[in-house]
């Protein structure tokens, strides 16, 4: 299934606009939120890593276009997902969608970078743009982690 070159239709839908409440987990609601480019912390790993795409409502993400051809490559990193535990986690922005599991890549720098399965999604439904460095590194990897 080829998706690159998707574009959201409801563009002016309000998850794509900065949200102005504060992030679920500083109301006292336990979710899975790690800014960009963070130490990876979910769980254990045996090489340092860095989040990459672990999005909640109510916390700023920047937003805008990609290149083409890196939800094909991301695509092609999660058809052998790391870190697949129990249960699944749903998109906490339209309930829609679900994955479970991560994309774990090396950049040319030799940084690790890990992301939810879901940070598809994200880019697809809600325009979410991660950051140069993860996008480099998916799109001319040193190696998928396995």
């Amino acid at each position: 299934m080829r998706l690159a070159g998707y574009v959201p239709r409801e563009l002016g839908h309000p998850s794509h606009r900065a949200p102005a409440k504060l992030p679920q987990r500083a109301q006292g609601k336990e979710v899975t939120y790690y800014p960009d480019l963070s130490p990876y912390r979910y769980t254990v790993a045996d090489q340092p890593m860095l989040n990459v795409g672990w999005l909640e409502p109510g916390a700023y993400f920047p937003r805008g276009p990609v290149p083409a051809q890196l939800v094909d490559a991301l695509l092609k990193l999660g058809t052998r997902p790391r870190n697949k535990l129990r249960g699944f986690h749903f998109c906490e922005f339209c309930s829609r969608y679900r994955g479970t599991g991560e994309i774990h890549v090396v950049g040319a720098s030799g940084i690790r970078y890990a992301a939810p399965m879901l940070i598809i999604h994200y880019i697809f439904a809600h325009r979410y743009r991660p950051p140069k460095e993860f996008v480099e590194a998916v799109l001319s990897p040193v190696c998928a982690v396995a």
